[in-house]
Formats: structure tokens, C-alpha cells, sequence
């Protein structure tokens, strides 16, 4: 049962065919609570709970309590499915079987429907996205990175057909994040390139598919895309950023910041209350002469932490960011234990790890800490490092001489020569 409201849960979020979420979250959770095994907290769950509680905390001292009892209680489900995902993959055959319909229903949907939409030039501004809440281009190209990371790791399974699937899953990834033209994104692939190519064993197989992917999207991408990436050079000065792009994304962008960090100023301790950001920034624009048009209104932060920082104060980022240092330690740890014994599931968690930053990077310039998918990605990384062993301690690698170890238990990986 807990498989099944997991799987569904799946499908419901990439396809929204479906209203049924909260049932597949109670189903889930009933067959956590039902099935045997030892209960899984997610990684970094205790940093999770922290910024929650704090997050009930402020909302009681919020300046707009009706605005945020409902983001509230979202972020409370997103919680939980990770609990679920985390303890409901309990062998081998159901991690693998997660894990590819995760990446089958990323292929089929939002994947599919932004390279159509690209095919047939529907997008605003030379920008390509898809549908619901993929139809940010920042938020899509944000997602694509996690997704990213569970595409490198498949290439990491063994078997010709599953590194052919991934390999291409890569390249039409990296494009489309070229498409949505998310310069917070394009950072973030940045870096997850470097930290990718400069942690595995085979750097040059890695620096020729980075070369491979990139002509590809050289000939693919549109100009317009090499125009408003071109623009981020105009970022490094107040006096340029209007020339960033052509419709002022940037300049009002930086402007918004401003805002928000008059707002975290204003309410340092216990912020305006989680969910609250969008019409307390309309009134503190409403109060500041000279603002900008693209600037009033009900607006995002568009960055993860000042809107961490003005909806929940100091307390709140301090516990956001625990939890994303919380992870990359246990990756790191993870990758370390692994690396003698069984090197191929190690490069599936340094893969794991370079999208985990990436994505965090990419966070600057979005607002990616209420949305489901961080979580999700949290909770499959907890049930794989339970199948791998190093779900428990994992302060020091292991000490044992490397031993050939059963394909039935590395489900991602079954490459049995390189072991």
C-alpha cells in the first residue's frame, strides 16, 4: 500500500489527471503505518520538522494569519509524502521500479510538453515551459535539475539500454533547461556539470559528454536563447541590470529583492508568516515612491531565501539551511563509505549530491523550499541508501577489502565488472 499511494502520488504530480493526491498521501501513509520494518526518518527530516514548527510559531504572529494557514498545511502533506516515499520502498525491485517511473513520468509529461511546445514556438518571451507548475520556466528548469541527478545515477545501473535511455534523458534535459532560459538555472547547471565531472572516476568520458551535450544545444537552442543568457554580464552592475533583458525581468527582479529585504528587516525575528509574502509585498510597494509597475501587486521574492528570511525570519533560514547542509553531509558520507566496496553506487550518490547543490543554487533566484520535489528527492535518497546499507552511520568509509556484491541488491546498479 505504501508503494501504491506512492506511485500515484507520482502520476498525480507530473500528469494532474487525476485529483486524488490526498488520497494517495492517505494511502501511503497506511500502508507505512501498517507494513512491517524498521520506520525511516527522511535525511535531514529533524532540520524539516524545525522549520516547520517554527513556521506554526510565526504564522500565529503573522500580519495576514487567513493567507497562511493553507500554504501551511501544504507544506505539511509535502512533509509527509517524503515519510512515505522514504518507508515505502522496502526492496530492491520497489526502489527500482520508483525510480523509473519517477523518470517515465517526468518523460512523458512536462518533458514531453515543453519540447512540443518549443517545436511549435508556444512560450512568452522566447521562453519555453509546460503546464501547471511547470508552467514557470524557473520552477520547470529548477525541477529539471534534481531530475538531472536521477538521470546520471541510471547511467551509473549497467546495462546498454538503460545508459542509452539515460544518456539521452540528459542531453533533451539540459536542453530544455537552455529553453526555459532560467539564468538562476543555467548557474545551477553550471555548477552541477563541475561538481559531476570533477568527482567521478572518468573525467574524460565525462568532459567528451559534456562536449557532446553542449553542440547539441548549440544547434538546437534558438538565438534568443544566447540573448538573454548573454545578459547575465550585464548582472554584475546596478547601473546595466536594465539590459539584462529586453521585457526587464532583472531589473524588476532586483527590485523585488529590495522589497523583500526591507520586509526581513522589518520583521527579523518571527517574519510576515509562511506563505504571507505576495500581499505584504504589496504593500510595502504600494508604500515605496517611484516603484516600478512590473513590481506592484501580489508578487513571489523570487529567491528561496529571503522569502525564507521574510515569511520566517533568521530561525527560519537557519533550519532551511540545516536541512540543506544536513543532506549534502549524509551524500558526502554515503559516497565516502561506498567508494571502495561498491564505486558505482558511490557515483550514483555524487550524482545525487551534484544535483542536491545545484538545485539549492538555483534557489537564489526562485522560490523552490514549498514545493514537493526537493522532498520527494530526499525521501527516494533515504529508501536507496537503506537498500545500499549506509542508511544508518556513515561517519567513516568502510574499512572491509572490496567484494563482489549480489545483483539483487544494488538495484541501480548491476555493472558486477567494475566490482
Amino acid at each position: 500500500m505504501g508503494f501504491l499511494g506512492s506511485a500515484v502520488f507520482l502520476l498525480v504530480i507530473h500528469s494532474y489527471r487525476l485529483n486524488v493526491g490526498q488520497i494517495a498521501i492517505a494511502i501511503g501513509l497506511l500502508g507505512v503505518i501498517t507494513e512491517r520494518g524498521k520506520f525511516r526518518f527522511p535525511i535531514g527530516f529533524g532540520w524539516c520538522t524545525a522549520f516547520f514548527a517554527w513556521a506554526l510559531l510565526s504564522t500565529a504572529l503573522s500580519a495576514v494569519p487567513d493567507r497562511s494557514w493553507e500554504p501551511l498545511q501544504d507544506f505539511g502533506k509535502v512533509l509527509l509524502i517524503a515519510i512515505v516515499v522514504a518507508n515505502a520502498l522496502r526492496d530492491a525491485s520497489q526502489v527500482s521500479a520508483f525510480f523509473m517511473l519517477w523518470l517515465g513520468c517526468f518523460a512523458l509529461w512536462p518533458l514531453r510538453g515543453t519540447l512540443l511546445n518549443a517545436a511549435y514556438g508556444i512560450g512568452e518571451f522566447g521562453r519555453y515551459h509546460w503546464n501547471f507548475i511547470f508552467e514557470n520556466p524557473n520552477d520547470l528548469a529548477g525541477i529539471i535539475l534534481l531530475i538531472l541527478g536521477l538521470t546520471l545515477a541510471a547511467s551509473k545501473a549497467g546495462g546498454r539500454r538503460i545508459r542509452l535511455l539515460a544518456h539521452i534523458g540528459t542531453a533533451l534535459l539540459t536542453l530544455v533547461v537552455f529553453l526555459t532560459q532560467s539564468r538562476g538555472a543555467f548557474l545551477g547547471l553550471m555548477v552541477f556539470a563541475l561538481l559531476t565531472i570533477t568527482t567521478q572516476r572518468r573525467r574524460l568520458r565525462g568532459l567528451l559528454g559534456v562536449g557532446v551535450v553542449a553542440a547539441l544545444i548549440a544547434i538546437a537552442a534558438p538565438d534568443s536563447v544566447w540573448q538573454r543568457l548573454g545578459g547575465i554580464e550585464a548582472l554584475t552592475s546596478t547601473d546595466t541590470i536594465s539590459q539584462a533583458d529586453n521585457e526587464g525581468s532583472a531589473k524588476s527582479r532586483y527590485a523585488i529583492w529590495h522589497i523583500a529585504v526591507r520586509i526581513r528587516k522589518d520583521n527579523p525575528l518571527t517574519g510576515v508568516g509562511f506563505g504571507s509574502y505576495p500581499p505584504v509585498h504589496w504593500q510595502y510597494a504600494r508604500q515605496t515612491p517611484g516603484v516600478l509597475n512590473s513590481v506592484n501587486g501580489p508578487k513571489d521574492s523570487h529567491s528561496t531565501y529571503l522569502n525564507a528570511l521574510a515569511e520566517t525570519g533568521v530561525p527560519g533560514l537557519i533550519a532551511l539551511l540545516g536541512f540543506f547542509i544536513s543532506v549534502v553531509v549524509f551524500l558526502a558520507k554515503a559516497t565516502a563509505r561506498l567508494r571502495q566496496r561498491a564505486p558505482g553506487r558511490a557515483e550514483q550518490f555524487k550524482c545525487l549530491l551534484a544535483a542536491w547543490v545545484a538545485f539549492w543554487v538555483a534557489g537564489i533566484f526562485g522560490t523552490y523550499h514549498r514545493i514537493v520535489f526537493p522532498y520527494l528527492f530526499v525521501g527516494f535518497a533515504t529508501a536507496l541508501a537503506a537498500q545500499y546499507g549506509v542508511l544508518g552511520k556513515v561517519a567513516a568509509p568502510a574499512r572491509s577489502a572490496p567484494s563482489r556484491a549480489p545483483a539483487t541488491a544494488a538495484p541501480l546498479y548491476r555493472d558486477a565488472g567494475r566490482l
